[in-house]
């Protein structure tokens, strides 16, 4: 029951984090086996949503570190990401090479930052639920959404200016 009500979520905080579908699913597999090994030790005074989540952005970080030499990007990005607007060839390569390019900024910002945009910017959480996730004060999640807004778009910028990016971001 928990796993057919929560996989979704867990599976989308998981592409998000790594950009690689296999590895999503691989890391929502192991989320939910480490729940089950675990449910004796929830504290029923927190939220379950938020408890699964901090336990799946916990191994998501476990994970990334131990295996930070590889590269986690696929092409195949987050649509819930903004992209050009448009019909057409040509504005689905701008949305797709869009996509692509916020994907690749996010996983070049550090494990924290990048946790607290992907959950205010693409999960859609609110700051309260993310301090609760990331175990952290509101006024710090504050400031790692904007120091990661900020990082992305100075990486961004610099990719522009650089020509890398043509007419997309």
């Amino acid at each position: 029951m928990l796993i057919k009500k929560y996989q979704r979520r867990v599976y989308n905080l998981c592409y998000q984090f790594f950009g690689r579908a296999g590895r999503a699913e691989e890391m929502t597999q192991e989320v939910f086996m480490r729940l089950y090994g675990s449910l004796n030790r929830y504290n029923f005074e927190m939220e379950f949503p938020t408890w699964l989540m901090s336990v799946a952005r916990n191994l998501c970080i476990d994970f990334y570190r131990h295996h930070k030499k590889e590269k986690f990007v696929d092409i195949d990005v987050v649509a819930a990401l903004p992209a050009p607007n448009g019909d057409g060839p040509a504005a689905e390569y701008e949305r797709s090479e869009a996509h692509r390019t916020i994907h690749e900024g996010l996983l070049r910002l550090s494990d924290d930052l990048r946790m607290a945009v992907i959950l205010r910017d693409i999960q859609g959480y609110s700051y309260d639920e993310i301090a609760a996730v990331l175990s952290a004060p509101l006024g710090t999640v504050k400031s790692r959404i904007n120091r990661g807004r900020l990082e992305l778009a100075r990486m961004l910028m610099a990719q522009r200016e650089a020509g890398e990016l043509g007419g997309t971001a």
